[in-house]
């Protein structure tokens, strides 16, 4: 019997710019806000400039806002359900319409709308699927394991787009490269326990694949969201080839692992670790680690001003039926050795009052525009049930600037 095609919701958005370009690692937050310049908000050209030659300039300078619509309907076509083999086909159509678009000579936005419209036809195998299961009779932790070994290919071609640099580049939308094939293909291991014991259910313990894309246009690598490292490398045939490990040792405790590996320089482009673990209800703690690896030669990575290397953890604990509650948390430089935020709180509350108590130091010195890169801050609180809340006068790590302690003394 044909199998129906499933039709997929249309994605119709309006995204907002204000102002200048905004670094990557912005480009998502503005999309889907609205702002708009008031008087006196645009940047002024310099004396001496701004004649009548420069009038589009001057628009563009001056006015920087825009709206974005954006409608991306997709029709699947699944063409077989066997339990070892999945194939499916896909076809989209996109329409994107923007208010402004960009000035190639400036890189300012000019007061011109600009469309933009393309298909996307695609096909996805996974499969075959390879399994085996392991026995373990009395293991309560798991008395049955389930391995299965599953590769894929996909196959995707978007149509020619044109004008693709006059488009203003605010997120993942505005940068698809057109005329371009891309071939993904890679492999997932899979493993699955099921404890021992009447009613335990099977679940996923650990997986681990990896994967990596080939482009017929060079430029596709350098926005491909797929991977972490794609935005500011240079332009490849191929991308890097991405790790990612996923574990769930229990219902308690969690972990992911991700790296990306040159595979022309071969070298490691980044890696992120993170996990988390609770202990009950009184007690839940996560972690993070990450790493951008310095590679001579390869643009984006050849740069040690551009490097990164961090350590955070939050802690949060409960303990005496949550009447003593408390927090910890911080973000380390490991690449300067200093610490770029630390906080600590706790508090005790009950049924008449309560009492709360946080602590807070920081260091964004040459990383941040802030007039307050480096304080520490106290803060305390009381609570009278029935009367209010009573806190230091600045309030919540308040102050009145400068370098130093704010808030209450202590």
């Amino acid at each position: 019997m044909e199998q129906p095609a499933l039709v997929e919701r249309s994605n119709a958005r309006i995204a907002d710019r204000k102002g200048t370009p905004v670094p990557s690692e912005r480009r998502r937050d503005v999309a889907g806000k609205r702002s708009r310049s008031g008087p006196g908000s645009g940047s002024r050209l310099p004396k001496g400039q701004g004649g009548k030659g420069d009038a589009r300039k001057q628009a563009a300078t001056i006015d920087q806002g825009l709206s974005r619509f954006d409608i991306f309907p997709r029709l699947r076509f699944p063409f077989t359900k066997w339990e070892f083999l999945s194939l499916s086909t896909s076809v989209a159509y996109r329409e994107t319409f923007w208010t402004e678009q960009r000035d190639l000579k400036t890189g300012l936005n000019l007061p011109e709308s600009i469309s933009r419209h393309y298909w996307d036809l695609s096909v996805q195998v996974n499969g075959p699927t390879f399994s085996r299961i392991f026995n373990h009779p009395g293991s309560l932790y798991a008395e049955k394991l389930k391995h299965t070994i599953e590769p894929y290919f996909n196959v995707e071609r978007v149509s020619p787009i044109d004008e693709f640099d006059h488009y203003v580049q605010l997120d993942g939308t505005d940068t698809v490269v057109g005329r371009v094939t891309r071939v993904s293909y890679g492999v997932t291991n899979n493993f699955f326990r099921k404890p021992g014991g009447p009613g335990a259910r099977s679940s996923q313990m650990v997986s681990v694949s990896l994967g990596q894309s080939y482009y017929t246009d060079q430029r596709a690598a350098q926005y491909d969201l797929s991977y972490q490292t794609a935005y500011g490398s240079a332009p490849s045939h191929f991308s890097p080839l991405a790790l990612q490990v996923l574990a769930t040792p229990t219902n308690s405790m969690t972990a992911q692992f991700r790296a990306e590996y040159d595979t022309q320089f071969h070298a490691l482009r980044t890696m992120t670790a993170n996990g988390t673990v609770a202990f009950g209800d009184w007690l839940h703690a996560t972690a993070g680690w990450s790493q951008r690896r310095f590679i001579e030669g390869l643009p984006g990575f050849d740069d040690p001003t551009r490097l990164d290397h961090y350590l955070n953890a939050n802690t949060n604990w409960k303990l005496w039926d949550h009447r003593i509650v408390g927090m910890y948390n911080f973000n380390y430089d490991i690449l300067r050795s200093r610490f770029l935020q630390q906080r600590f709180s706790t508090g005790y509350n009950a049924q008449c009052c309560g009492f709360a108590l946080e602590y807070q130091q920081y260091n964004l010195t040459g990383i941040s525009s802030s007039p307050v890169p480096e304080d520490h801050r106290f803060n305390f609180t009381i609570t009278l049930a029935g009367i209010g809340t009573f806190a230091n006068i600045f309030g919540a790590f308040g102050g009145t600037g400068g370098t130093g302690t704010t808030g209450a003394s202590y």
